[in-house]
């Protein structure tokens, strides 16, 4: 891990974090910020726009005792994949161990605060920034003109409201894994990321996985990220998501998860406990399905605050491949209750169909619904 010395704002390279007491700026990027390049000569960095926001994390780290400070834009060498891959992998832990967060809101100014407040600030809608204000616990709130607005204990409400990230995770980062996976991943629904691998990559903290980073792999990253949490993880309220353009096991991206930040698991007999695995065929549970419309029912033990007298179901039909998803739907658990299920079998459904390979399918279906009604 490279940190800023923050009196000579030399880096210096430490091989235990954990031992080592720092500060770190949470922020968005902006232009002419200060690169791992820029720092071989400080001097010239010193001349950049960019190097306003190292001084004044190191002011503020130096006024708190602390000799190191680490800022994203110029602790990582991104010319190395492997040390990238290793800076990502382990931000979520950096954020946690650090002695103060400052977070930095550069398009807000406290002199002429609007009827909206901090939460109209960018740095609520970069995806980054979600595990940075999850997992740090002790963060400061600074404006434009590095006046201190607040600490996240005073803000905490104001936090919840904003992001409706549950008050107790932000007061205690070990929480989030008591959250169900489908909530967590709505969190981050409306949120971006310059690249769009990162919508994935800036995720890996909040559901403890460890993976490589592939840049170029597009649309596939999210679909790792979700591959990795099946393997570790028995909620299936991974699959509680709505999309109009994936008809597979997973979704696209995190903003297919943007109607679930109400979801809870819960336990009904329509629904029992459901194993999963990971085939060469796609997703495999062996489970309960009811028949409704010509549909196929699979009840997910998945309800929402508002009705919890419904449970959450997925509609699927059957190909001469397995099963395709048609969509998220809302059973009243009486009315489940009332209908026959049939006798407990295997499902295959493939990680991902896109909507070309699902018009084909589509076709297959309609020609077999005619044939069966002749």
């Amino acid at each position: 891990m490279w940190l800023i010395n923050t009196s000579s704002f030399a880096l210096e390279f430490v091989s235990d974090a954990e031992v080592c007491e720092y500060a770190i700026l949470s922020h968005t990027w902006g232009q002419d910020e200060i690169s791992f390049k820029d720092m071989a000569d400080v001097g010239l960095a010193r001349t950049k726009p960019g190097f306003q926001k190292l001084e004044k994390t190191c002011e503020l780290a130096r006024s708190r005792g602390l000799q190191y400070a680490w800022v994203d834009t110029c602790c990582i060498d991104k010319s190395s994949s492997a040390e990238l891959t290793e800076a990502i992998n382990s931000m979520f832990q950096w954020y946690k161990t650090a002695e103060a967060c400052f977070v930095y809101l550069s398009d807000y100014d406290d002199q002429f605060e609007s009827e909206s407040g901090i939460s109209g600030c960018r740095w609520f809608t970069r995806g980054w920034t979600l595990q940075e204000l999850i997992a740090s616990q002790k963060i400061e709130f600074y404006d434009k003109w590095w006046k201190l607005l607040g600490n996240k204990e005073s803000f905490l409400s104001r936090l919840s409201n904003i992001t409706e990230i549950e008050y107790e995770v932000l007061k205690d980062c070990e929480k989030v894994k008591t959250i169900p996976i489908g909530r967590r991943m709505s969190w981050a629904a409306s949120r971006t990321t310059t690249r769009m691998e990162d919508m994935a990559y800036c995720l890996f903290g909040i559901f403890d996985v460890n993976l490589p980073l592939i840049y170029g792999e597009g649309r596939k990253a999210f679909i790792r990220l979700q591959e990795a949490i099946a393997r570790e993880s028995t909620d299936i309220s991974l699959f509680a998501w709505e999309s109009t353009g994936s008809y597979g096991a997973f979704a696209q991206s995190p903003a297919d998860f943007i109607t679930c930040s109400d979801i809870f698991c819960v336990g009904y007999a329509t629904a029992p406990s459901v194993e999963y695995t990971l085939t060469n065929k796609g997703l495999h549970m062996k489970t309960l399905l009811y028949l409704k419309n010509d549909e196929y029912i699979l009840m997910l033990p998945c309800a929402r605050f508002a009705t919890v007298d419904k449970g959450l179901a997925l509609r699927l039909a059957r190909t001469s491949n397995g099963y395709v998803r048609l969509g998220l739907t809302q059973e009243a658990i009486s009315f489940v209750s009332s209908l026959q299920p049939l006798l407990e079998m295997p499902v295959y459904i493939p990680k991902i169909i896109g909507l070309m390979e699902f018009e084909t399918t589509k076709e297959e279906l309609q020609h077999r619904f005619h044939v069966e009604v002749s």
